[in-house]
């Protein structure tokens, strides 16, 4: 039940730790495997699993888990047909036991956890977590910063594998940042990731637990973040839900009204801000600017785009009923896959991946997915609408992104990050209304 104490570690509910934990993780892997210990991925990935593994175990021990609910019942469905369809696959030849695990693990184990999520914690256990996630912008941003204005050969961009790995640079002697992760993939992920909770401070959250100046310094630092990214899906995606943010409070007229004093105070800020970082945006927008001219020259943005939400056209004329291997186009199975498939694209895209890897079973994990956002959104500006609540909002225009485009079942710290925002979006809507009526006074 809510409380009308904030949340502290020590209060945080176990799932709200095994959550940090799993996050934490996912956080650090890389650098681990960079800086430390360059073999550490099969020790790092299998104590994440094994933690959510537990954390799931722990949820039906302690039956937060109800037989009879909807979201319980449609997920049993789904792990019994994908259990079958792997063992199917299996038999006939597609991939070994240990890429059907792999796969496993991609297309169910982390759902269980996302349901726990929801069944577990309240709002005042992740207003918690999202404050941690926006603190985390402090130390990743700087740490991005340093690789931004350091040469590609210098040790904090050094990849893991060691010094012979190609280093990633968005023009000549500019790498693309990879933060913690061990390619720039994970650090874009991680934007989008804390993107739900620099929109929610935008919106006014944590007006309670954040001072003015903090709050400004973790916005700024975000958009110094997806400045020096090299990445242009994170700058568009960026300035997509800038925009989703700002005609949500248009539509829903929730437009905040800022006092004189703040709003000095905001823009003296900024000037300030810009000021300080003024060399690293210069450079930032030299390289940015050269990298979207190459792209535009080079490739075809509306086909990119139709492919990503809708599969290419190699994926639908060699599309298989059976599929060709759940598990099978994930990073951590290329070293047990035959050799005979060595040759066989599972495709680029997220949905290309689904498709081969599950065929018509692919079919419906696209669909649903789809199915999942849409009620997502609708509930959630409902709640936006009706309540002036922004979270839920945010976090479900992020998963409305990253659900369907990011490498989900194919890269393992996107795969962390998009399952443990999913977890999120069903809490946001999952204690509204235990929230609601705590706010109207009616519950404690």
């Amino acid at each position: 039940m809510s409380t009308d104490t904030s949340v502290t570690w020590k209060t945080l509910h176990p799932v709200g730790k095994f959550f940090i934990s799993i996050f934490l993780i996912v956080l650090f892997e890389g650098a681990i495997r960079k800086w430390v210990w360059g073999s550490a991925t099969i020790p790092l990935l299998g104590l994440r699993d094994l933690i959510v593994a537990i954390a799931v175990f722990w949820g039906f021990l302690h039956r937060y888990y109800d037989a009879r609910a909807i979201g319980e019942s449609i997920l049993l469905f789904w792990t019994v047909l994908i259990v079958v369809w792997t063992t199917i696959q299996m038999l006939s030849g597609l991939q070994p036991l240990i890429v059907g695990g792999i796969g496993f693990r991609f297309w169910v184990l982390y759902l269980w956890f996302a349901l726990l999520c929801a069944r577990a914690l309240n709002w005042q256990d992740i207003e918690y977590l999202f404050k941690i996630f926006a603190l985390t912008l402090l130390f990743m941003v700087p740490l991005a910063l340093a690789q931004f204005m350091s040469p590609p050969s210098a040790f904090i961009n050094r990849q893991a594998g060691g010094d012979d790995q190609l280093i990633f640079t968005v023009v000549k002697d500019i790498v693309r940042t990879t933060g913690t992760f061990s390619f720039t993939v994970g650090f874009t992920t991680y934007l989008a990731f804390v993107t739900p909770a620099v929109l929610w401070l935008m919106a006014g959250g944590l007006k309670d637990q954040l001072n003015s100046l903090l709050r400004l310094l973790i916005i700024g630092l975000f958009f110094v973040g997806v400045l020096i990214s090299g990445s242009r899906g994170a700058i568009m995606t960026t300035l997509f839900f800038i925009g989703m943010w700002l005609l949500a409070l248009i539509f829903a007229n929730k437009i905040p009204k800022i006092s004189p004093s703040k709003m000095l105070f905001g823009l003296a800020g900024l000037i300030v801000l810009f000021f300080l970082l003024f060399p690293v945006i210069e450079r930032s927008y030299e390289a940015n600017a050269q990298r979207f001219d190459n792209a535009a020259a080079s490739e075809d943005v509306g086909g990119r785009i139709k492919g990503m939400y809708m599969g290419a056209d190699e994926t639908w004329e060699q599309f298989a009923l059976l599929g060709y291997g759940i598990g099978a186009g994930a990073n951590a199975s290329r070293g047990f896959m035959p050799a005979t498939n060595d040759g066989f694209l599972l495709g680029e895209n997220e949905v290309d991946r689904v498709l081969n890897e599950g065929g018509v079973v692919g079919m419906m994990l696209v669909l649903f997915k789809w199915l999942l956002i849409i009620i997502g959104l609708l509930s959630a500006w409902n709640i936006f609408k009706r309540y002036n609540e922004f979270l839920p909002l945010s976090i479900w225009l992020v998963i409305a992104i990253q659900l369907p485009t990011g490498s989900i079942i194919g890269q393992l710290t996107v795969h962390g990050f998009s399952l443990l925002l999913l977890g999120l979006g069903f809490v946001a809507l999952a204690c509204w209304q235990t929230e609601k009526n705590r706010r109207r006074g009616l519950t404690r």
